[in-house]
């Protein structure tokens, strides 16, 4: 049958997309004849709310008003809210339906943050379904809101809603503009502002302007809840179905309403939509300073592809190299540097990227200072940087290469000596490539490089368009470019598409033969699959998680990382169960105290391996490995345990601890744990700075600290099995 269906290869798709159909809906067939809100593990009472509410008309109203959560078109509701809405309607069978007059007071659902204040009692308060994470930077050091009093602090309109939260703490100034802050600041008008580190990289603040981020920056964390009128059934159904969204689900979500409003927010003269329409495809000129950070389906990605992506979406035109247009000039050009626009008379929107140069050579030697390089010969990517190294190195041979595989090549063979590049794409090519194992960072370049999109001034509309975009999409109001993907349409192969299809089918036959043998343990075993598939499904994310770390934690080209994390896991395994922590909490803790320090990855070896004390700045930047450590991890969305090991293990227990300051009990166990277990073994353990302490030293030290350090309970503990300590230790060093 098979070579006649060759013939036709569509013949052959439909008869293969039929029998992998069958087996899809035997196989949800088995999975949903018990209940169709078993995942859920709703109640009886759940579920018969569900069956006598299903003609009911829910009423939600939003607080946040005209931003991505929620905003009309034409009188249409949309926005993230909105979208929940389906969502819940779609798994319960329900009918919210947004309250377009904006009045809480009559409806059942109000989506609002955990900062309004309502009444426990006639309320249901979910979990937070998702946060608006927000710093503080100001021009002096803020130890508290006290200190705030009096002092002009900038906030961008867009959470104008959130000003009251903080109504007589905090003298908000309310601006439009996130540009204005720069000004507003530089002047001395303002005593600070409210943002991110992206909005940090779009103003490019003088260097001569003092900036610190407070550490009260983690009260302006707003999470995001629903409060649930009268109706605690109702309240627990939305609590689950809000804790159900899949975390992928709800980003893309957030950056197509993201992108959505801001399309939307434009508001373009009749002279401008008329150039757009006369101007559907735009010559383009684009300088891939580095390559592209990653490639899907043959095709270029990373943070310059998906913001030229992003802007033909926003402005319903197509970008089109100008080689491939007849007699057309570049109108825009990406990847414009401010020595570039020296050359090109363009107007510069705002810094869509910003970078560092490393440098890397194939023995280790530390580099201070760019001008160490001086009579060397220096590689760097074509089109990247070189004016910048001839206008600080007098006296040396600078060579350019096509990419990252051809510089280093030169530097094996002794073409050159050392070479500049980004610092995430070495790290992406050590995991590929065996050729970069005999690489090294050996310092980097004290100055940030910004690439902008230059617009030719000939063209009047164009540049007041670029500057409308500009003014709205800043990166306050938008997730991380590199996480936008707008598909385009492309011409099938379909031989490997069989092929897939093929070993599709005969995954979907094994799985379906174990669901069926499933089924069977189900009826008799149902709450205890329900924690297995739960089991299973962490296991399985743990499982990747911890692959990508040890290719991670290869690159800090230390010997005795290894042994470090299996102690760590030990230690922690041990206090655990003196403490008699349930088997679940052991269990977790084990797998994820090895990650705890995984964000160190992201940190120069200059500073990680210096063999004196940290400056402050030096500090400063180690203190980022939480943070990073914990960007690696999020997207395997491993749970609070994982979480909470990462973004908690240097918090002390007196609140002097970093980042967030927690003090106490407020500091979740876990971390409390791993921190006294992370400290133990560094005390123990020899570096190139210091020799290692011996046990009874260590424990001296941990004693000392108990109470400021450490929490009482868990250091009583520690000192209760110490000798079991001490014995993981020589086992493992």
């Amino acid at each position: 049958v098979l070579p006649t269906l060759k013939k036709n290869k569509f013949k052959l798709i439909a008869c293969i997309f039929s029998i992998i159909l069958i087996f899809i809906v035997v196989s949800i067939y088995f999975l949903n004849t018990e209940s169709k809100y078993s995942s859920l593990n709703l109640t009886k009472e759940e579920q018969q709310w569900i069956k006598e509410n299903k003609s009911r008309k829910i009423t939600a109203s939003p607080i946040l008003n005209n931003n991505m959560y929620y905003y009309e078109i034409h009188g249409k509701a949309s926005g993230v809210l909105e979208d929940l809405s389906k969502y819940i309607n779609e798994l319960y069978g329900i009918n919210v339906e947004t309250n377009n007059n904006n009045s809480s007071s009559d409806s059942d659902i109000i989506w609002s943050s955990e900062n309004n204040n309502y009444n426990k009692e006639d309320y249901y308060i979910t979990n937070p379904y998702d946060s608006i994470k927000l710093k503080l930077y100001t021009h002096g050091k803020i130890k508290s809101l006290k200190e705030l009093e009096g002092r002009p602090i900038a906030i961008h309109k867009y959470f104008k809603d959130l000003v009251k939260i903080y109504k007589g703490k905090v003298n908000f100034v309310i601006i439009d503009n996130i540009q204005d802050i720069k000004k507003l600041y530089e002047d001395n008008d303002i005593y600070g502002f409210i943002g991110n580190s992206e909005v940090i990289k779009g103003l490019k603040l003088s260097h001569n302007q003092t900036l610190y981020q407070s550490n009260i920056s983690n009260k302006f964390d707003i999470g995001l809840r629903a409060a649930v009128k009268k109706d605690k059934v109702l309240g627990s159904l939305i609590n689950k179905a809000l804790k159900s969204i899949p975390k992928k689900y709800m980003e893309q979500i957030k950056i197509k309403n993201q992108l959505n409003y801001l399309k939307y927010s434009l508001k373009f003269t009749d002279e401008e939509k008329d150039w757009l329409r006369k101007n559907q495809n735009i010559p383009i000129k684009i300088n891939y300073k580095f390559e592209p950070y990653y490639y899907r389906d043959l095709k270029h990605k990373g943070i310059l592809n998906d913001y030229i992506n992003m802007l033909e979406y926003l402005l319903d035109v197509s970008f089109k190299d100008y080689r491939n247009i007849q007699n057309k000039k570049p109108v825009l050009y990406f990847g414009v540097s401010e020595s570039d626009n020296n050359e090109k008379k363009l107007n510069l929107m705002n810094t869509y990227n910003k970078y560092n140069l490393y440098i890397y050579s194939s023995y280790e030697k530390i580099i201070d200072s760019i001008n160490d390089l001086e009579g060397y010969k220096i590689g760097i990517v074509k089109n990247a940087d070189k004016k910048f190294i001839e206008d600080n190195l007098i006296d040396c041979e600078c060579k350019q290469y096509k990419d990252y595989n051809e510089m280093t090549k030169a530097l094996h063979e002794g073409e050159i000596d050392y070479f500049l590049g980004d610092n995430f794409i070495m790290a992406n090519y050590n995991k590929k490539e065996d050729t970069y194992k005999d690489i090294y960072q050996v310092g980097f370049v004290k100055k940030v490089f910004y690439e902008h999109i230059g617009v030719n001034k000939e063209y009047k509309q164009l540049v007041s368009i670029m500057e409308k975009v500009d003014n709205t999409m800043s990166s306050y109001l938008f997730p991380k470019l590199n996480e936008i993907s707008i598909e385009e349409n492309k011409e099938i192969d379909y031989e490997p598409i069989i092929k897939i299809i093929l070993a599709l089918l005969g995954i979907l036959v094994i799985s379906s033969i174990y669901i069926f043998k499933l089924k069977k343990e189900m009826k008799l075993k149902n709450d205890f699959h329900n924690n297995l598939h739960e089991a299973l499904d962490k296991n399985e994310r743990l499982v990747l998680s911890l692959v990508e770390t040890l290719e991670d934690v290869n690159a800090l080209n230390d010997s005795d990382t290894g042994n470090h994390i299996k102690r760590i896991s030990k230690y922690c395994e041990a206090i655990a169960k003196a403490m008699n922590c349930s088997k679940e909490f052991i269990n977790e803790i084990v797998f994820f105290s090895s990650l705890h320090d995984i964000g160190k990855v992201g940190i120069p070896d200059k500073i990680l391996k210096k063999s004196g004390k940290l400056t402050k700045e030096e500090m400063e930047i180690m203190r980022e490995h939480v943070s990073i450590g914990f960007d690696i991890i999020k997207k395997n969305d491993l749970g609070n345990v994982a979480n909470n090991i990462i973004l908690y293990h240097h918090e002390r227990y007196d609140g002097k601890g970093y980042l967030r300051g927690l003090k106490g009990e407020k500091i979740p166990l876990e971390a409390r744990i791993v921190a006294i277990a992370d400290v133990y073994d560094a005390l123990r353990m020899e570096r190139c700075y210091k020799k290692g302490f011996s046990h009874k030293k260590s424990i001296d030290i941990i004693l000392s600290e108990k109470g400021k350090h450490f929490d009482p309970k868990i250091v009583d503990i520690f000192i209760k099995i110490n000798e079991d300590i001490n014995h993981i230790y020589n086992i493992y060093k």
